[in-house]
């Protein structure tokens, strides 16, 4: 796979908008990336790959042009594509039943307000189909802001649903306004079953005078909450992200009341001043928009992680002050207080005005998506940028403004073990000799690309058929076969070992 190096020529569309990476013994293709930081030996060792959406613009003119995309993260190379989708969101491995499973959302997206209807799907290791999981009782399906396995047999999605509702206390009279709210909504599923364990709704328990998005009736209603993620506690009470109030809440597992309510106009937490010897951009709350709010693994859930947008109007690279960031702080939930421990920034600064994640790795590495800017970085827990990555150019006038998003990115752990065989493709040169490609979409563990060769396809197994041996090179591995009067090909796939995994079929020359 190609990377490149060189930021000035990708941002400024040397490469196109959408610049990929073609294949020849498949169809598929990929991201071509741009590399600004790579410090190998500073990253996590944890997460052996990084997965994010990867699609096309909308008037591309493929319909089904959306894919999971999983990079091998020692090499970014591509591991594996599945255009069979129109839209893809929140690409994720997951335990279910302690197996991994790859985790993502598809089905529409409804670009101004920015939420789903669909469902979410589940692969197993060989990308099987194993899970199909939507909103129940709804008029609505699962929308894509958040899916995460409890590791308790069920599943917290998250739906936005439109219902009646009297605004005249907030539009004084204005009937233009409308009589509809587009209510926030999460359910916790038996994965059995699929029965509603427990289902909650932002208007049973907010006020919508906390909003700070205006009232708008729009096509679906006001907006007024917008929850962009949910994470279930050890105690059975739920984390819950609003960015349009700006607050993070506790929810009780029970009940469904606010048992705390951090940022926004509703806050309850005194701010305490930063750690000694430690300056950031902003406060804690002056948080805005926030995505992704989670518990900070191992940290008995007294800290916390949430990516703060900040800013709603502006999108773009070079901010200097109020930028997105990724957050990590404390609170004392018995006194009430709050406090600010490290802040994740961009290396050129990114105003990111919708989506974005913060994921801690094992070893307190910090690896962020940045949502609306196609972007992917990863930081020690200081705050030290030692990974920076772009799989599209900055949106500008020399793209004429287009670019990629991924709502989350994430570094993972992942075998990947596909049932259907590699793909082999092979030309003759004018000097006689022949250039063989072969690939797997979705194995994980090539080492090493075997070519056998024989003048009969019923006689093309065996030590004796070997015409070129080749280490695995990204996606897809070139290997040349100097000039023979062999006819038929074969792709073989070796493991670290050299155990044969699975061979292509046979390429008639």
């Amino acid at each position: 796979d190609e990377l490149t190096y060189n930021e000035h020529d990708y941002n400024d569309g040397k490469w196109g908008a959408f610049p990929v990476n073609s294949y020849h013994s498949t169809d598929a293709f990929s991201p071509a990336l741009q590399v600004n930081v790579w410090n190998k030996s500073a990253m996590a060792s944890s997460g052996s790959h990084i997965v994010i959406q990867h699609d096309l613009p909308a008037n591309a003119e493929a319909e089904l042009n959306a894919s999971p995309l999983i990079l091998d993260a020692t090499d970014l190379s591509t591991v594996y594509i599945n255009r069979s989708f129109s839209s893809v969101t929140d690409v994720n491995v997951q335990l279910y039943e302690n197996e991994p499973i790859l985790t993502f959302y598809s089905g529409s997206v409804d670009d101004g307000l920015g939420f789903g209807n669909g469902y979410v799907f589940g692969y197993d290791e060989s990308y099987n189909e194993i899970g199909l999981l939507t909103a129940e009782g709804l008029r609505v399906g699962a929308d894509f802001h958040d899916f995460t396995m409890t590791g308790e047999k069920t599943a917290i999605i998250t739906a936005y649903e439109t219902i009646s509702w009297d605004l005249s206390a907030y539009t004084n009279g204005d009937s233009s306004k409308g009589s509809e709210v587009l209510d926030s909504i999460f359910q916790e599923i038996d994965l059995d079953t699929f029965e509603v364990l427990f289902e909650w709704r932002a208007s049973n328990h907010i006020p919508l005078e906390l909003s700070f998005q205006p009232v708008d009736a729009g096509q679906y209603g006001w907006d007024f909450f917008h929850i962009t993620s949910v994470q279930k506690s050890q105690s059975g009470d739920y984390l819950v992200s609003g960015a349009h109030m700006h607050s993070i809440y506790m929810i009780d597992g029970q009940s469904g009341d606010i048992k705390w309510t951090l940022g926004g106009k509703g806050n309850e937490f005194e701010e305490l001043g930063y750690p000694e010897g430690k300056v950031f951009g902003n406060p804690l709350l002056t948080m805005a928009w926030q995505h992704h709010a989670r518990f900070y693994p191992g940290r008995e859930e007294k800290e916390f992680t949430v990516f703060d947008n900040h800013v709603n109007e502006i999108n773009g690279w070079g901010c200097t002050d109020n930028c997105s960031r990724g957050l990590h702080f404390s609170m004392d939930t018995d006194n009430k207080k709050v406090q600010l421990q490290n802040e994740y920034l961009h290396p050129v600064g990114l105003w990111s005005i919708s989506q974005g994640s913060v994921q801690v790795l094992d070893n307190n590495n910090v690896f962020i998506g940045w949502g609306r800017n196609p972007a992917i970085t990863e930081h020690l827990s200081g705050g030290g940028c030692v990974f920076d990555i772009q799989f599209s150019p900055w949106r500008s006038p020399k793209t004429e403004w287009q670019g990629l998003e991924s709502y989350r990115a994430y570094r993972v752990d992942w075998k990947g073990r596909p049932s259907w065989a590699p793909d082999i493709a092979a030309e003759k040169t004018r000097f006689g000799g022949v250039r063989v490609w072969a690939s797997w979409n979705g194995a994980t563990n090539v080492k090493q690309w075997v070519i056998l060769g024989s003048k009969k396809a019923i006689d093309i197994d065996g030590a004796n058929k070997v015409m070129a041996r080749a280490a695995r090179d990204g996606f897809e591995t070139s290997m040349w076969l100097e000039a023979s009067p062999v006819r038929y090909l074969r792709a073989v796939a070796l493991d670290s070992n050299g155990n044969i995994l699975k061979a292509s079929g046979i390429f008639d020359l």
